[in-house]
């Protein structure tokens, strides 16, 4: 329990479950610490005189008596007035307790301002590629220092702070505000994850938990299709494929657009421009939305195939269930059958003979060769030496990498209805990164290039695409 009492003109207030920004800040005061503002301050033994703090949150006019009595109710956890500790960390602390005792913990916006966050410097590092000895190593100090302050154990001076904003290139507002629902690597469906580098897999994710705020932002302002999914985790693969296209009314024709396909279902999709081809996809379940973030960096039938993927793991793997290999190999299964249905290819290849006659149907359905050959071994339409033989003529003629008879690259209809309508209503790229603190470019990564639409100042007449069943929250 906290306990203050606040002398003003000499009017006593007291409150009980004072506002926890001042709490940090005496609390912070009683380490013998100064907070990120940088004011002197004197340090009695039993109260504090902080005239300079009050000052700058209440104005100049204020004089006052602070007094503050603490009982931390939470095990292992040493006083507070013994126990140095920045204001971040003890909010955390305050946070653990409020959730002890089932009353809210999170932060306000008022603050979470005052307080420098260790975890924004962590996503921030990440998504920078850099470990903490590679930031260090960058600001000339010790690693400890850098676990320090991503611990919350203290907060870097203004000098420190300047070279950590010029290394990573995030604004200083960027690691004073609200923690950020983080993107966690147990949660997420990643592709090839245990021959992925870890610093790439941590950027990916320091990504998605910037498409989180970001999807937050525009939700506040725009009503987004509703979620359209089932847990299919009790169905094999080929069977969820089925399921769906019938919940869908898709029966057994082509999918044309995957990504519409997905939007208009109330996934939440973003883009990713990690430039290594190890990094695929990664979907996954927060608050109970879908999301699902795919690299642009390979080609489009490419793209396809891990947006059906993406789709495969949160259908079939919402609750848990098989992981690793099994679990990507199921998803693989998924997004074959979701995108060539056994019936259809039966019907419009009798049999195959040769790579070209692959070729030349693979445009029906916008898959890869080598997805469209791997479909047909495992229906049984050739032989596993066949199989191999035009898996080996793909490899040779650089298929893998250049489709043959490529098709368009798809990108989001739901992210360019919104920014057209941020754009007539004369909001650009820069003001939404101001508001989230983010570099403009994490915005347009994670919208598929078409933040472009926002570069100009001002409103325009409008791109002419149709709103359907997106709409503006007045």
């Amino acid at each position: 329990m906290f306990e203050f009492s606040l002398q003003i003109d000499q009017r006593k207030v007291n409150w009980e479950n004072k506002p926890l920004f001042l709490i940090n800040y005496v609390c912070h005061l009683m380490a013998g610490r100064q907070n990120p503002m940088r004011p002197k301050f004197r340090v009695l033994r039993r109260g504090i005189c902080a005239s300079m703090l009050m000052k700058k949150l209440f104005g100049p006019s204020f004089h006052y008596q602070l007094e503050l009595r603490t009982d931390f109710l939470l095990t292992g956890a040493s006083a507070l007035s013994s126990s140095p500790m920045t204001m971040a960390g003890v909010a955390r602390r305050h946070q653990t307790l409020m959730k002890a005792t089932g009353r809210s913990s999170r932060l306000s916006s008022v603050e979470s301002k005052f307080m420098f966050s260790g975890q924004r410097l962590r996503l921030a590092r990440r998504r920078k590629g850099l470990s903490k000895k590679g930031l260090a190593e960058a600001l000339a100090m010790h690693p400890r220092t850098v676990t320090r302050w991503e611990d919350d154990d203290r907060s870097p001076t203004d000098a420190e702070l300047d070279k950590i904003c010029a290394i990573l290139g995030f604004s200083r507002d960027f690691f004073f505000g609200e923690e950020i629902d983080e993107a966690d690597v147990e949660a997420a469906s990643f592709r090839s994850l245990s021959s992925m580098p870890a610093r790439y897999r941590d950027a990916a994710l320091a990504a998605g938990s910037f498409g989180f705020i970001f999807g937050d932002w525009v939700e506040d302002r725009f009503n987004l299709p509703a979620l359209d999914l089932e847990d299919l985790s009790g169905e094999t693969p080929d069977g969820a494929a089925r399921a769906l296209r019938e919940k869908w009314g898709i029966g057994e024709k082509p999918i044309s657009h995957m990504l519409n396909l997905l939007e208009s279902k109330g996934v939440r999709v973003f883009s990713l421009a990690e430039d290594t081809d190890t990094v695929d996809a990664f979907s996954m379940w927060r608050r109970n939305k879908a999301y699902v973030f795919l690299n642009c960096i390979k080609t489009a039938e490419h793209q396809r195939f891990d947006a059906a993927h993406e789709l495969g793991h949160l259908v079939l793997h919402k609750h848990g269930g098989p992981r690793g290999r099994e679990a990507e190999h199921e998803a693989n299964q998924f997004a074959s059958s979701f995108l060539m249905p056994r019936s259809d290819v039966l019907a419009q290849l009798s049999y195959v003979d040769t790579l070209d006659k692959l070729i030349a149907h693979k445009k029906r359905w916008k898959v890869s060769l080598a997805a469209l050959n791997h479909r047909v071994h495992k229906l049984g339409m050739t032989s596993e030496w066949e199989y191999r033989t035009f898996c080996i003529q793909i490899q040779q003629m650089g298929y893998r990498k250049i489709e043959p008879r490529g098709i368009d690259r798809e990108t989001s209809s739901a992210w360019q209805q919104v920014l057209s309508d941020l754009r007539n209503d004369k909001i650009t790229k820069s003001k939404i990164a101001d508001d989230l603190a983010l570099p403009t470019h994490e915005i347009e990564n994670l919208v598929f290039g078409l933040a472009n639409m926002l570069s100009v100042e001002g409103g325009g007449a409008g791109d002419g695409v149709k709103r359907g069943k997106l709409a503006l929250v007045h």
